[in-house]
């Protein structure tokens, strides 16, 4: 590709072109977001049942998972050496960095008001262990997140330094940001090799800290919501459905971003298509894998029958919650592994898309299930404008964030754009 043609190809297919639909678009999605907060602000912990906590923490605990386990995506995938997946792997390591402030600020405003309806045994007045204290919750979830943070935003940093050094600033849409100017400082962006080994020593590192932080965050926010329920399987069960509702999330995003909007797309088509085929054959797989540990975590228990290990599990499938469960299980199950046997769902993107959003319905679904039951016996999802305000605000300051990230970073190599071209 010539020098003429990487021009014009860059100016045609990169976020720029968007312009004013772009900030349009971006001041929608903030404005539903302030809505959400304002809703945030004056809903949750109201009533007996602390139900509007419980929503918030569904939507925090749902899309900080999906969110986390993009970047541990984009790492599976280095050390695999899968080459299908280089396409989804800025995607995937910009919706990590697009949720960072949403997670620690929510995780923070939790501790900070909503403890006391949410941690029954943080307000026992029986002696306990000093893990089960306030402080040191505090110290192990927000040093992990910090940590898993702080490392999945070297990771994406460093990935990104080869376009700038290969790329002249004046034809370089993004080039004149002063953080893309300070990177350019790196000279470890020059040796791309180097640079590779780097990024393929730095992903177990992610990979680790992804594990530790979604364990602390299973025990804390799952089973330490319920009185007495132990599940040694919930933390592998919990890293399991987020990289499952993860890597369909990628699909949802990259479909969007590969929609022409007068004129200009963020993600060529033509680079999604080619590698649909192996992201279908890689949900498949963890569809598989999602049942597999659900059934291992349920057997013990559902074996032991152990009142107090039992009793989560049976406010869930039976009585009032029963029909969300069954829907659950379908959305998270039945249909994906009914459609993505065949290779035509695998192929087609709007089949994919499909598939993907049902898939994380059903995660979102299961995240509802493991905290609201105990929060109240009979509730619904979105029975209240401040239930909805609550979900589709934080998502809104979720997608807003990552559009920004897409205006300071092309969210594909430009060596993966010239592959394709």
């Amino acid at each position: 590709m010539n020098g003429t043609e990487d021009t014009e190809y860059r100016s045609t297919g990169g976020v720029h072109h968007l312009g004013a639909l772009h900030l349009r678009v971006a001041a929608v999605l903030a404005g539903l977001f302030l809505i959400g907060l304002a809703a945030f602000v004056f809903a949750p912990g109201k009533g007996s049942d602390g139900a509007g906590w419980g929503i918030f923490t569904i939507n925090l605990l749902f899309l900080m998972g999906v969110t986390q386990a993009g970047v541990a995506f984009a790492a599976i995938m280095r050390l695999a050496k899968a080459e299908w997946s280089k396409v989804f792997y800025r995607l995937a390591e910009a919706t990590t960095l697009a949720f960072l402030p949403f997670a620690i600020a929510g995780f923070l405003a939790i501790y900070g008001f909503g403890r006391e309806d949410l941690f029954y045994w943080l307000s026992s007045s029986a002696p306990h262990h000093p893990w089960l204290s306030a402080p040191l919750l505090l110290s192990r979830n927000l040093g992990a997140l910090l940590v898993f943070y702080g490392v999945s935003t070297l990771y994406f940093l460093l990935a990104r330094l080869p376009d700038l050094h290969n790329q002249a600033t004046e034809i370089d849409p993004y080039g004149n940001n002063w953080l893309c100017q300070k990177l350019r400082s790196f000279h470890i962006g020059r040796d791309p090799m180097r640079l590779q080994r780097y990024l393929y020593g730095l992903s177990p590192v992610v990979l680790i800290a992804f594990v530790v932080a979604n364990t602390l965050i299973a025990w804390d926010f799952g089973m330490m919501i319920v009185p007495h329920w132990h599940s040694t399987a919930l933390p592998i069960f919990y890293w399991v459905e987020n990289l499952y509702a993860g890597m369909a999330l990628l699909v949802i995003l990259a479909a969007l971003l590969s929609l022409k909007i007068q004129g200009g797309f963020v993600i060529d088509r033509s680079a999604i298509v080619p590698s649909l085929k192996s992201m279908g054959i890689m949900l498949t797989g963890f569809t598989l894998l999602w049942l597999y540990i659900f059934w291992s975590q349920f057997f013990v228990i559902w074996f032991g029958d152990l009142p107090h290990e039992t009793q989560p599990l049976w406010q869930q499938m039976y009585g009032h919650y029963s029909l969300l469960f069954w829907i659950m299980m379908s959305c998270a199950f039945f249909i994906p592994f009914g459609t993505l046997i065949f290779a035509r769902f695998k192929t087609s993107l709007r089949a994919m898309v499909s598939i993907a959003l049902i898939i994380n319905a059903g995660i979102w679904l299961n995240k509802y299930l493991l905290v609201m039951p105990v929060l109240s016996t009979r509730h619904w999802p979105f029975t209240s404008l401040e239930e909805f305000a609550l979900t589709v605000g934080l998502l809104s300051g979720f997608l807003c964030a990552l559009l920004f990230i897409f205006r300071a970073f092309p969210i594909v190599a430009q060596r993966e754009q010239d592959k394709i071209r």
